[in-house]
């Protein structure tokens, strides 16, 4: 439960104190604190994707590293456009 408080509510808490701050800004701070977190999660996304590359090298050969990285990924796309919906 403890993890859950930590991953879930703190960060929720921590981003309702900046939502004062965040409707006093302009159109183009705005725009740049978006471009800004996109690109963030850009970044995350392929060095997540390098160190499963990286790690796939060790995984044994029936497994299939690269297929499970690409099962994963096709699999993480579907089930968030299907969450979306």
């Amino acid at each position: 439960t403890l993890i859950g408080i930590y991953v879930g509510v703190i960060p929720v808490y921590l981003g309702l104190f900046w939502y004062p701050a965040l409707v006093q800004l302009g159109r183009r701070w705005m725009t740049f604190l978006l471009a800004l977190t996109a690109g963030l999660l850009v970044f995350l996304g392929l060095d997540t994707l390098a160190e499963a590359i990286e790690q796939s090298a060790v995984i044994p050969g029936p497994f299939q590293g690269i297929g499970l990285i690409g099962i994963g990924t096709v699999g993480t796309f579907f089930l968030l456009d299907a969450i979306s919906r």
